[in-house]
């Protein structure tokens, strides 16, 4: 009986000793070359406007849940949300040409960008508070200027603070009034 259960044993387990080991997985294909960026130059431009309400109420006023009130302070003719209905992930679609996704929000500002953009604009409106009674909106601009003549960028930079100052201003007519 021994030498049965033996001969049995060596039946069952031989042919998977005598099978050659599986081949080592060939080595991880080296990661592909990065494809270069072209050179960035990140420009950034803050402006501020202050307001005689809280920040809860100058935020209301000036119809910061409203993802299209900044673009109506602007004067652009059309902005229609074409995808969302306000929240993270709205795209708002101006003048017919432009699309901006908005990536955040909290209860008194927002965050979006524009993606397809050759200089990959991105805009914050916020209320922040600075006293009980009063606050400031802050628009704060991030872009990428590196595709204008380095001896035009301030004028570029300054024309943006001046189109942007006046629609915020606008803004904070809206929530300062009576």
């Amino acid at each position: 009986m021994k030498k049965f259960i033996i001969a049995a044993l060596l039946a069952l387990t031989t042919p998977a000793l005598a099978q050659p080991a599986a081949a080592p997985a060939a080595p991880a294909a080296p990661p592909a070359a990065a494809v270069p960026s072209t050179p960035k130059n990140w420009a950034t431009i803050v402006m501020t406007a202050n307001v005689s309400r809280n920040a809860d109420e100058a935020w209301k006023r000036m119809g910061g849940n409203d993802y299209c009130a900044f673009i109506k302070s602007l004067g652009m003719n059309s902005c229609v949300l074409t995808v969302g209905s306000g929240n993270v992930g709205t795209n708002r679609r101006l003048n017919d040409r432009i699309d901006e996704l908005m990536v955040s929000k909290t209860s008194r500002s927002y965050v979006y960008a524009q993606p397809t953009s050759a200089i990959f604009y991105h805009g914050t409106m916020a209320v922040e508070p600075v006293s009980a009674t009063t606050s400031r909106i802050v628009y704060t601009l991030v872009y990428d200027n590196a595709n204008i003549a380095p001896a035009g960028r301030a004028a570029e930079m300054d024309r943006r603070r001046v189109r942007f100052q006046e629609a915020i201003d606008k803004m904070a007519a809206a929530a300062n009034a009576p």
